[in-house]
Formats: C-alpha cells, structure tokens, sequence
C-alpha cells in the first residue's frame, strides 16, 4: 500500500519488492517476470479448485436430480464458473466482484445458520471451541510436527504452496480495496476477523461431516471410498 498510494508505483506484484529495488523495479524486467510468475501461480492455482467443484457439483446434481455424472456435465460446470469469473472482472472491483463478495457472504451465513439450527449446532460449536483452545496451546508442537512425513509431503506443503502462490494478488487485492483505512483497521480485518470467520466456516463444514460421520458410521467414509473426495464433499 504505502509503495503504490505514497511513492506511485503500479498496482503489480512487482511493487511488493519496493522495500528492496525502490523505483527500478517498477520498469525492470525482473519486474516483468516477477509479474509474470505471480499469474502463472494464481492461475495454476486456481484451476485445481474449479475441477474439484466440477467434480462435486456434478457428482451432487446425479445423487439429487439424476442428472448423469459425466464428462460433458463437469465441462458445463466448468464453463459456467469460468462465464462468472470472466463477468466479474469485467465489471470491475466495485460492480461485478463486489456483488459477488456480498452475495457469497449472504449465502455462507444463511448456509450456517440452517446447519446450526436444524443441524449439530451444539457440536460444532464446542468442536470450533475445543479445537481453537488446543490449537493455541500447542502453536509450537503442532508447527513443528515432523512425525508423519507422507502427510507433510502432501497435505501441508501442497497448501503452503497454494496460499504463497496466491500471497501476491491477494496483497494487491487488500490493498486496492483498504484504501483509506488504518492499519489497525487492516490488521484487525485480515489477520483478526477473517481467520476467525473462516475457522469457524470449517468447523460448521467439517465438525457437520464429523458429526454424522460419528452418529451414523458410513456417512461420509463410505462415499468417500465408493466416489472419492467428490462424493464425500
């Protein structure tokens, strides 16, 4: 924010290395490439969530309306996601992408308000709760777990890997929109109230599938087995 509302840099990843290169960067062609592997890094890392909803929203529309899971219905999906992605960035940040923000907001909110109410509200609660609590108690051990080497390999590099890819723009994002507003007001939106919100959506999400999977063993494990990850999601 500071580089590019106070010394005129370009809203580019490239600015991020303001602090290090000053002014240079912003016509350099290290600038460029920096650019340049920042949208590889989102568009690669963009293109794995769509298939897996693809594959859900397909696999979900045969289970509920009997429409075939196939090949041609999880391109539709695809070309359906990529009509509103390319709809929102044309409309712009204040039209298109805004609307979007708001109506995913709504619909996360009325989604976990019915799956508390008439779901295992009380469960999921004490799960996100208990969860929280042992997660900052043990911060340091659960950070330097070194004892499963298959999981690390797959699970937490894999996602290291996707946020850092997305660590750029998503800067450039938060700074585009925060204009005018004070890094209190930052740090308390983005490293306070989002992580909260977020786990809190996961505990709805995954404490539900916990939950059943507990109450009624098969649930979830045997779609799971059957479909793999589309059928249990």
């Amino acid at each position: 924010m500071y580089a590019v509302y106070h010394k005129g840099m370009p809203m580019k990843p490239r600015s991020l290395l303001y602090p290090f290169f000053g002014k240079r960067i912003a016509n350099h062609k290290l600038g460029a490439v920096i650019d340049a592997f920042c949208v590889i890094a989102v568009a690669a890392g963009t293109i794995g969530p769509i298939g897996i909803l693809a594959l859900q929203v397909s696999y979900g529309m045969d289970s509920l309306f009997a429409i075939p899971d196939n090949f041609l219905v999880q391109v539709s999906v695809i070309a359906f996601l990529l009509f509103i992605v390319i709809i929102s960035a044309v409309t712009g940040i204040h039209k298109g992408i805004q609307w979007l923000s708001k109506l995913n907001i709504i619909i996360v909110f009325i989604l976990a308000a019915v799956i508390m109410l008439f779901g295992a509200g009380a469960f999921i609660i004490d799960t996100f709760i208990s969860s929280f609590g042992f997660y900052i108690n043990n911060f340091v051990t659960l950070h330097t777990y070194r004892g499963d080497n298959d999981w690390l390999g797959f699970w937490m590099l894999f996602f290291f890997a996707w946020f850092i890819g997305f660590a750029p723009m998503m800067t450039m994002l938060i700074a585009r929109i925060s204009r005018g507003r004070t890094i209190r007001e930052i740090i308390m939106a983005v490293a306070v109230i989002s992580p909260l919100i977020t786990n809190f959506w996961f505990s709805v999400v995954g404490g539900s599938g916990i939950f059943y999977e507990m109450e009624n063993p098969g649930s979830v494990s045997g779609p799971l087995d059957e479909g793999g990850l589309p059928a249990a999601l």
